[in-house]
């Protein structure tokens, strides 16, 4: 909302189930609590908006003269409640005054602000986990995605899975690639799980593992078993690193 970093807080189970995000103005490590400070996005009909969150770029509109803050002005937040899941994009800076009735209220589908990609099929759980790296990618998890004929993006080298989880990925300055409307399908990259029941995307992050200066990403499979496939290597779970993205 300002040249100093924000308090952002969210809340999925706030507006009974729609889910809010509050960003609280901070000054010298002390937050503003005024009412009339505070800057919200709040969720549509059952979206559980809040519960994930991150920031980044996905614009593409930083510059270190002009607008210092673009490097993390923006946000992406999962909205898992919806029939598909939503990962719920926000082209920021935002305003207190700002929204359709300048109350400093954002909402999806009215204000241009506020840009929602869709998960491919009901409870797939698209937008349980999210980031944005520092070169301005968004990677969207869905623990609960099928590669099934019909169920999206799939893998055909890869076999049916059954619940096998996802990660969806998009290349930088994605709000003014994807519009109005968008879909998972309209990623760039996506990944599968190796097995059904895996729940690949269960978490995910960009780090910079090899010191390349380039993002690196790391994807979860909470429930994937060993390579053995003993009884005891069931649900151990692994950890993927995908290094340099494109």
């Amino acid at each position: 909302t300002g040249t100093d970093p924000d308090l952002a807080v969210g809340a999925r189970n706030a507006l009974g189930g729609d889910g809010r995000v509050i960003f609280l103005p901070a000054s010298n490590g002390v937050v503003d609590l005024a009412s009339g400070s505070h800057v919200r996005v709040v969720g549509l009909a059952g979206d559980g908006l809040g519960e994930v969150m991150a920031t980044g770029d996905l614009d593409d509109d930083f510059d270190a003269t002009t607008n210092p803050r673009g490097d993390r002005d923006d946000l992406a937040i999962g909205a898992v409640g919806a029939a598909n899941g939503k990962a719920v994009l926000v082209a920021g800076p935002l305003s207190p005054t700002g929204g359709l009735n300048a109350d400093g209220i954002y909402r999806g589908g009215v204000d241009a602000e506020v840009v929602a990609i869709t998960g491919e099929a009901p409870d797939d759980f698209f937008g349980f986990s999210l980031d944005i790296s520092d070169g301005g990618h968004l990677l969207v998890g869905a623990i609960f995605a099928d590669n099934l004929p019909g169920s999206g993006l799939i893998s055909v080298s890869s076999g049916d899975r059954l619940n096998a989880g996802k990660a969806y990925l998009w290349t930088p300055d994605v709000l003014t690639t994807v519009g109005l409307g968008a879909g998972a399908d309209s990623a760039n990259r996506f990944y599968v799980g190796r097995r059904s029941g895996d729940h690949l995307g269960f978490a995910v992050a960009f780090v910079d593992v090899d010191g390349s200066g380039e993002d690196d990403l790391v994807l979860t499979a909470r429930r994937e078993d060993g390579t053995g496939l003993t009884v005891d290597e069931i649900d151990h779970g692994t950890a993927y690193i995908s290094y340099d993205v494109p």
